[in-house]
């Protein structure tokens, strides 16, 4: 309901966010979601994007990158970051002098679809260096991540059709970067890791996934998990009312941050 009224506003953004493992980083079903969305209630952008972004992790195939430096990535995959993974299950950090730019998706005339919001989302720490956000070349912004994680926000009404953000002074660890038109439209985030199941999602920290969540605040919440399963004892002894309990406790860990989605 919280989605279908935000749908019916037209006006403004409906955001969808949806979790799973490989299916979802391969951005297949959720990409053919989204493409049938915002053909019918206009288009929002590619919404969250990870800055893990590359063929080992999570894939969009509709975005163009180019990375500079050596970066190191962790995700709830292996664990590594001590509970701090961001929206999406991967922090990767940039090294100093490291960079990522990503355009935007092309529109149906082949040229790049205009893009009015944008933001970064970083892991704040002691000892981290400097980050900077770019979008289009021409508008920027730049600050410390010496501090607690936090978000930088830019509105670009003339539009960008790409997105650059990396390190200076020290390495910097960054969640990812939304990309968004002002809507009316849709927004569906695709956030697949893979290999992950329900164990995964205990890497994160409680606390900060809830707080990561209400800061992006989707109308809908979807999970969606599968075959890296399989190796469950519960499941392997076919007892599939313990996982029904494992499943849900995840769902509430990803809704304790939107809890009228």
């Amino acid at each position: 309901a919280p989605f279908y009224r935000a749908l019916a506003r037209r006006e403004g953004l409906a955001r969808a966010s949806w979790w799973g493992d490989s299916t979802i980083a391969a951005d297949g079903i959720t990409g053919t979601v989204r493409a049938r969305l915002q053909a019918r209630f206009g288009y929002g952008g590619p919404g969250f994007v990870v800055a893990g972004l590359d063929p080992q992790w999570s894939a969009r195939p509709e975005l163009s990158t180019t990375r500079k430096g050596d970066w190191d990535t962790k995700s709830i995959l292996l664990g590594g970051a001590r509970g701090a993974y961001g929206f999406g299950g991967i922090v990767s950090t940039a090294p100093d002098g490291g960079s990522l730019t990503i355009r935007a998706p092309k529109g149906p005339e082949g040229g790049a679809r205009p893009l009015q919001h944008a933001e970064v989302w970083y892991r704040g720490g002691e000892g981290a260096g400097d980050w900077w956000l770019s979008a289009g070349g021409a508008n920027q912004a730049a600050g410390s991540a010496d501090r607690t994680d936090r978000r930088a926000i830019l509105n670009v009404p003339e539009g960008y059709d790409r997105l650059s953000f990396g390190a200076t002074n020290a390495p910097v660890g960054f969640y990812g970067v939304v990309m968004e038109t002002k809507g009316p439209g849709v927004v569906l985030d695709a956030l697949g890791v893979v290999g992950v199941g329900t164990r995964s999602f205990n890497y994160f920290g409680e606390h900060h996934l809830a707080a990561q969540v209400a800061q992006r605040s989707p109308d809908l919440v979807v999970l969606m998990l599968g075959g890296n399963e399989l190796g469950l004892p519960v499941l392997q002894h076919g007892d599939a009312h313990v996982y029904d309990g494992l499943y849900a406790d995840t769902l509430h860990k990803l809704r304790a941050g939107a809890p009228d989605a």
